[in-house]
């Protein structure tokens, strides 16, 4: 093994039989309209650097047209989900800014920024 390699990855778990049950009786149990493979789709990369130019680690990273128009519905439709108590009607104001990839974790992790348009709306006019 390399140095430089991760030693161990976190394990996933399936969803217990307890907790599904727990979800459907609070009609919290949905089925993801994205995979984490999904996002692996992506045609290139550009470093993120911080502040000061140096390499946070992480990429913004960038799809086919096809791909970004579904990614971002899916996305925002997931934020909305989770955020809004599955009020999926404020998708039409939320936008997905930007999307970023950590290729030195061991877990291999997307980062997504999502943008409320009516609250920057808002806040501009006060």
């Amino acid at each position: 093994m390399a140095a430089d390699a991760p030693s161990r990855k976190k394990v996933p778990y399936p969803v217990s039989r307890p907790l599904e049950i727990y979800l459907e009786a609070y009609g919290r149990k949905r089925v993801s309209p994205l995979q984490y493979e999904d996002l692996l789709r992506h045609k290139m990369s550009t470093a993120l650097l911080d502040s000061y130019g140096e390499d946070t680690l992480w990429e913004t990273v960038y799809y086919s047209e096809l791909d970004t128009a579904e990614l971002h519905q899916a996305l925002t439709q997931i934020y909305a989900l989770l955020k809004t108590d599955g009020d999926i009607n404020v998708m039409e104001h939320l936008s997905v800014a930007r999307i970023d990839y950590c290729t030195f974790g061991n877990t291999r992790p997307f980062r997504v920024r999502i943008i409320n348009r009516l609250m920057i709306i808002t806040t501009i006019f006060m």
